[in-house]
């Protein structure tokens, strides 16, 4: 039998040979804020992505709010190796790594270089892009000094909670739930129907407008400016350009008024069951489509605006009502009412809907309609002395079987104008235009609606 001696000089090649072959060792983690014009991006800006790249070679790459429990951080995994020859696109102490920053058209910005410290280290890193002076360069290189963390964990400023400021094999595990998360995010868009869209809806006034998004546009980048060729980059430097992580229902704008045109961007995210971007012109001198097709009559009732009949055509039979004045719902129409009608008016009488008149195709209509919700309409006779000619005025319809007139000149001919007052607000039909609505505050500010769409390709 071989002396163990022997067996030992035996094997020294071959340890000697895998001694010299290179060596896998854990991970660095980089995580924390990122900071775009000075908004930090959250978890919902799925349009952005942070990766790290090591001689022009992507490293790791993460989109926002890819992993729950990094909550509004990016989490990236550095690879690393050790003594020997080195592993293909792997990190040693004192290599220099390049962050960036990626948005959904595909460009990628600069953001910081850094250096790599010992392997299987956690680093609170914070990320930030600024370029004032529009030459592509993040005026903010250098950045901050990265903060360590150990295998022990041991807290930072900054670090994160829940297991991200972590060691080298948890933060591999957390890569491999990253890009597990990449790819399912990546197969849910790629079925998603085709062209889903996000409605914008917006009160347009003098110097600025009133903009309203959906709950699925919350988080989303809403991007604006005045000017046609603005880069998304770079757009602080362009004609009242401006950029708001949409976190309400509604926002200001300064790009879009009576008189000037704006382009917006909205780059989607997760909440809106895919991600992209779409881009809207809101001008409301070219169009304003709001209200429905051939609606005349314009009331408030039982808090809410409503648009009963007009028109002789298909649309005529029209029922509708809005919450806002700028999204509108149709309404089934019950019971033996005619809504074929032009000319006629609408009036709030003891907590009742009235219309009154009007004029077919058979000529002018001497009746009257009640409703107690606006659904509903029963025929009520009229006295013998009152003639519901079309184009009465009528706001009320009193008692004493006075007519009360309105007169309004604030966006046509008075008789070709509607009016109703909802939530301290008075609006504004212009029959002669029947698809715009005007909006008036207390204040005597003057806007004027407008609905258009973002739609998304596949």
């Amino acid at each position: 039998m071989p002396s163990l001696l022997k067996i030992s000089l035996a094997l020294l090649p071959v340890m000697a040979a895998k001694i010299n072959a290179a060596i896998s060792e854990p991970p660095n983690t980089y995580y924390g804020e990122v900071e775009v014009d000075s908004q930090p991006l959250t978890a919902n800006a799925v349009q952005y992505s942070v990766l790290v790249k090591f001689n022009g070679v992507e490293l790791d790459r993460y989109t926002m709010g890819d992993l729950e429990q990094a909550a509004d951080n990016y989490v990236l995994r550095v690879p690393s190796d050790a003594i020997g020859n080195r592993l293909e696109n792997a990190t040693r102490e004192g290599d220099s790594v390049e962050f960036y920053l990626a948005d959904a058209f595909g460009s990628e910005n600069l953001l910081r270089s850094h250096l790599v410290g010992q392997r299987g280290q956690s680093h609170y890193l914070k990320l930030r892009w600024q370029d004032s002076n529009n030459d592509g360069v993040n005026d903010l290189m250098g950045g901050s000094t990265a903060s360590a963390v150990g295998n022990s964990g041991s807290a930072t400023p900054g670090s994160l909670s829940e297991g991200i400021a972590v060691s080298g094999q948890q933060s591999a595990a957390l890569n491999t739930e990253n890009s597990s998360l990449n790819r399912s995010t990546q197969q849910s868009a790629s079925e998603e129907q085709p062209s889903p869209s996000i409605l914008l809806s917006a009160w347009v006034g003098e110097e600025n407008s009133r903009v309203h998004l959906p709950a699925t546009g919350a988080g989303a980048a809403l991007y604006r400016s005045a000017d046609a060729e603005c880069k998304l980059v770079n757009y602080s430097l362009c004609d009242f350009g401006q950029m708001d992580i949409v976190k309400h229902d509604s926002l200001f704008d300064s790009a879009a008024q009576l008189n000037q045109a704006a382009y917006y961007t909205l780059l989607a995210n997760k909440g809106a069951g895919f991600t992209g971007s779409a881009t809207l012109i809101v001008d409301v001198q070219q169009s304003s489509p709001v209200l429905p097709a051939g609606a005349q009559g314009l009331i408030s009732f039982n808090n809410k605006l409503w648009l009963v009949g007009g028109g002789l055509g298909s649309e005529a039979q029209a029922l509708w009502s809005s919450d806002d004045g700028l999204n509108w719902q149709q309404q089934p129409v019950q019971g033996e009412l005619s809504l074929a009608r032009r000319g006629h008016q609408l009036a709030r009488f003891k907590q009742q809907l009235w219309l009154l008149g009007g004029k077919n195709h058979l000529g002018e209509l001497n009746e009257a309609w009640v409703s107690d919700d606006g659904l509903n309409w029963q025929a009520r006779p009229l006295p013998s002395e009152f003639s519901a000619q079309a184009g009465l005025k009528a706001l009320h319809w009193l008692e004493n079987k006075r007519l009360a007139a309105i007169e309004l000149s604030l966006v046509g001919e008075v008789d070709a104008l509607q009016s109703a007052v909802l939530n301290n607000f008075l609006f504004i039909v212009n029959k002669d235009k029947p698809q715009e609505i005007w909006r008036l505050d207390k204040q005597g500010e003057l806007r004027k609606g407008f609905v258009g769409e973002f739609f998304y390709g596949n």
